[in-house]
């Protein structure tokens, strides 16, 4: 029962940590999103 307990607290961990690094990317490709924004009011010649 006890190596169940430690597996079910491994697997929360995993998830946790999951959780944290999708929003973690969710930031980063709002951030991109604007500098892409921002750029496409850069004209290149």
């Amino acid at each position: 029962m006890e190596q169940e307990t430690m597996f079910k607290e491994i697997l929360h961990a995993f998830k946790l940590h999951s959780d944290k690094v999708d929003q973690r990317f969710d930031q980063m490709e709002r951030r991109l999103d604007r500098m892409e924004k921002k750029m496409d009011g850069f004209r290149v010649e």
